[in-house]
């Protein structure tokens, strides 16, 4: 049985349908109560008929259910209808990566932002436990304002097609799967996640799958056996760092890959940063103006840190002589004296400066004092205490050493009136 528009499925009203696969059907429907529009997802007869295509989905909705991200499609409700279990998620209006790669490949810029959202997602979904295990460009959507979601959590898929697998065979897109899938390994984890998202970015930046082949048989040993191309003899012009970071995540054993999509994200990133736009032709233009996602990396025209540590400094220079211009000098003369006592130098007059300020503005203190002679002060101080005390000294006027021969020695005098 399937539904048709203005059918009614629990309290959501069939508006349109958006699409079907091997395994489900998707429709375009609004909650009767709230006329919210959303997307309900429902298996269609031959795989609701199947015990496990139930479970699976069953899995699918639980695991995406738990998740809250800005590039995971959210669910909003399940429920049971005529013993057909419903899922009911946010509708994404976009295309999804399939239908973009259809029309050639993608611009590099563009290519490694969606890959970097794509990876914030899965950084996000593997520290809560969960693996998707079937990254491909049919399960990733781009929305119309450049924001990537990620879709299809466990759902089973088909084997009429060699990008689907059927069930009991290795989980996964089959240009896309991971060797220890391939092999059927139970032990198959983030890492897989990480391999097929490298094959997912490597024919955004080329156009071409890292295998191709129409035999399912010889894909698999490709995955298992074969090293891919560089992506620069695909494309010449590519940058030699994006071989490097494709060719590790695309290795075969999982150890020697990014052991995590934060260092799978980090690297695009840094890369993002070391190029430049100039680097590519006119079709391929600014990836703000492709893919206007949070997400995005690369900011290309930011001014050097050596010129912004200039112009910081300029800033702070104008704004110091402009308050000095301010106060004309106002708090200087506070300190005048204390400066004068402590210190001797020749005072600076504005007239001095090689350009003109307002006259009463004061930038250095005037310390054209008397020097201070600490020494003969004391000695005149001890003269003056010993001639206080000495009447002999009283009498004479000054006292002589024997040894001092001072030319202005104090001479006695002969008039009798002393």
């Amino acid at each position: 049985m399937s539904f048709r528009p203005e059918d009614t499925v629990g309290t959501y009203r069939i508006v349109a349908k958006l699409g079907s696969g091997g395994m489900g059907e998707v429709f375009q429907v609004e909650h009767l109560i709230t006329k919210r529009v959303e997307a309900l997802k429902i298996l269609s007869g031959q795989a609701a008929s199947t015990p496990e295509q139930r479970q699976r989905f069953l899995r699918e909705i639980q695991l995406q259910a738990g998740l809250s991200h800005p590039n995971i499609a959210a669910v909003h409700n399940a429920f049971w209808e005529n013993e057909r279990l419903v899922m009911i998620l946010e509708l994404i209006r976009g295309r999804s990566v399939r239908s973009l790669l259809e029309e050639g490949r993608l611009p590099l810029w563009q290519s490694m932002g969606y890959a970097c959202q794509a990876l914030a997602a899965l950084q996000y979904a593997h520290a809560h436990g969960v693996v998707h295990r079937d990254i491909s460009p049919s399960n990733i959507i781009v929305t119309e304002s450049g924001v990537l979601k990620l879709m299809d959590f466990g759902l089973a898929k088909s084997v009429t097609d060699l990008r689907l697998t059927q069930t009991g065979t290795p989980v996964g897109s089959l240009y896309y799967t991971s060797p220890e899938q391939v092999r059927g390994s139970s032990e198959a984890d983030a890492r897989s996640d990480i391999y097929s998202l490298g094959a997912v970015l490597y024919e955004m930046a080329t156009g071409m799958k890292p295998f191709c082949s129409e035999n399912p048989f010889t894909l698999m040993l490709a995955h298992v056996e074969q090293p891919p191309r560089r992506p620069s003899e695909v494309v010449a012009g590519l940058p030699a760092e994006l071989d490097e970071i494709l060719l590790h995540a695309l290795e075969k054993a999982p150890e020697k890959r990014f052991q995590s999509a934060e260092l799978f994200r980090r690297a695009l990133e840094t890369l993002g940063d070391e190029l430049e736009p100039r680097r590519y032709t006119e079709n391929e233009s600014h990836p703000l103006a492709l893919a206007p996602a949070p997400a995005l990396i690369a900011k290309p025209h930011t001014t050097p840190a050596r010129w912004s540590r200039y112009w910081q400094t300029a800033v702070a220079m104008i704004l110091g002589l402009l308050l000095a211009y301010a106060t004309r000098g106002a708090y200087l003369p506070a300190f005048h004296s204390l400066w004068a006592r402590g210190w001797g130098s020749r005072s600076v007059e504005p007239a001095d400066l090689p350009f003109l300020w307002p006259s009463n503005l004061v930038l250095v203190p005037d310390f054209s004092y008397p020097p201070r002679h600490p020494m003969r002060d004391r000695r005149s101080a001890t003269h003056e205490r010993t001639r206080k005390k000495n009447p002999f000294a009283r009498a004479m006027g000054r006292v002589v050493h024997p040894f001092h021969h001072d030319s202005q020695a104090a001479k006695v005098s002969d008039d009798p009136s002393n």
